[in-house]
């Protein structure tokens, strides 16, 4: 049985699966992988990686662009004449709208979720103090979005690429003296860099080596944790590697 829309429909169906597709390319603050390629899953290929979920939204943009513009009957040519660079437009549109669009969603969410991670201020550093000693420094900006008080503790994660060198694969941040869990806390609205140093011990491949060592990355994954909820910021699996 063949299926006939109506005029309205045959512009209202492209408009809103171009919506979709927007929706799609975004995520969220806590985990930066887009929601289509958590649907669409990477393909590993030899040494290297194809991320095909992009090309997917592309695709469908440009599709639903032409059909958009032949439905139209000539009251839009552009869009019959032009659907790559119109397709173009769209997604450089969505990328600086959906940042905004992330933080709205904090200020409208309940508990340590309000919070919001500047992933480009964001580092973690480690350093070999000595044979028996390695010196982990995180530094995170973080922005309380609600009005409300927010009291946390904070866990990181190694990532895998440095696992090798340390005997703990994670870190709580400890008080000063070492006896207890430290207490963050942001106030409503307030944004501030969260600094935290943890002490861990070389891995037994690397216990009693001499001679420094340090790195550095951007990458890497933590937790917020108070006593009803527990909130994880991921990062792209690839870049913990």
């Amino acid at each position: 049985m063949k299926v006939v829309l109506n005029d309205r429909l045959k512009v209202i169906t492209p408009i809103f699966l171009i919506i979709i597709s927007i929706l799609l390319t975004a995520n969220t603050n806590n985990n930066p992988v887009p929601f289509m390629e958590r649907i669409f899953k990477p393909i590993n290929i030899g040494l290297g990686t194809f991320h095909y979920s992009g090309l997917l939204i592309i695709v469908l943009i440009y599709n639903c662009i032409r059909v958009l513009g032949k439905n139209l009957k000539g009251r839009f040519s552009f869009f019959t004449k032009y659907p790559f660079i119109i397709t173009i437009l769209i997604l450089l549109l969505a990328s600086n709208l959906i940042p905004n669009v992330t933080k709205m969603v904090k200020s409208f969410s309940g508990g340590l979720n309000s919070i919001y991670c500047n992933r480009e201020a964001k580092a973690l550093r480690l350093d070999s103090k000595d044979e028996d000693t390695v010196k982990i420094t995180s530094i995170m900006e973080l922005k309380n979005y609600s009005h409300e008080e927010r009291n946390f503790y904070l866990k990181i994660y190694i990532p895998e690429k440095y696992k090798n060198k340390l005997s703990e694969k994670e870190f709580y941040a400890l008080s000063n003296d070492g006896s207890k869990h430290r207490i963050f806390t942001l106030k409503g609205k307030e944004k501030r860099p969260i600094t935290a140093i943890f002490i861990g011990k070389p891995s037994k491949d690397k216990l009693g080596e001499t001679g420094h060592w340090g790195s550095f990355t951007k990458y890497f994954e933590f937790e917020l944790i108070n006593e009803n909820e527990t909130i994880k910021f991921f990062e792209k699996p690839m870049l913990i590697k």
